[in-house]
């Protein structure tokens, strides 16, 4: 029997919730009393974001006990809707097995995010069993949430590493974020890993290239 699964019936029965700690304190109880089918149920019929606050809201124990009790595919649009911190510390309630099957169930980034906020051995270990991990990996350097690229008022700066693809996203994003000023949008700026400037391109260059490829000042 692993932990979380259902050993009885109480008739627990839930009104219809209108307040978070009070339907998380619910929630705890149903788990306490080895009824998590039960609270799986009642977790499970509520919108993504308020089942990550429920979740957070209760104890680590009733956390793993409905962390395994949901699909890995469950597991995965929790963390979508968890913060950073929050979902490293789920990440942290599950075994490298699950861990890495429900990582494959996020986006790139939230899986890259998840992963530099393990431990190097759980990371890496969670990476190597992940079937999405070519799609991680080039993220992991990076360690801002805008896959490799820096966004202010006064110019974008690009990862010398960036493909055109990824690159001329984050232009798109800068522009809808910013405001397409053709002072800036038209010659980005290219930074090494650390920041530090590398020189820059015009726009037209970085389509021409299959890689940001240094335009040197």
């Amino acid at each position: 029997m692993y932990r979380g699964e259902d050993i009885g019936d109480s008739g627990y029965s839930l009104p219809e919730w209108s307040d978070a700690s009070w339907f998380a304190s619910r929630l705890q109880e149903l788990v306490d009393a080895g009824i998590t089918s039960e609270a799986l149920v009642r977790l499970q019929r509520l919108h993504i974001v308020d089942q990550a606050e429920a979740l957070i809201s209760i104890s680590s124990d009733a956390q793993v006990a409905l962390l395994y009790a949901l699909p890995s595919r469950g597991v995965g649009a929790l963390l979508q809707a968890l913060d950073a911190n929050d979902a490293v510390s789920i990440c942290y309630a599950l075994g490298i097995d699950k861990l890495s099957k429900v990582l494959d169930f996020t986006s790139p980034d939230v899986a890259a995010d998840a992963l530099r906020g393990l431990s190097d051995e759980t990371a890496d270990e969670a990476l190597a069993a992940m079937k999405t991990a070519q799609d991680v990996i080039p993220l992991l350097e990076f360690e801002d949430d805008a896959a490799g690229g820096l966004m202010t008022l006064e110019f974008i700066a690009l990862r010398e590493t960036m493909n055109v693809a990824r690159a001329l996203e984050f232009v798109r994003l800068w522009a809808d974020e910013i405001g397409p000023d053709p002072e800036y949008i038209h010659y980005p700026f290219v930074v090494d890993w650390s920041g530090a400037l590398k020189g820059g391109l015009s726009l037209a260059q970085l389509v021409l290239r299959g890689r940001v490829s240094i335009f040197r000042c």
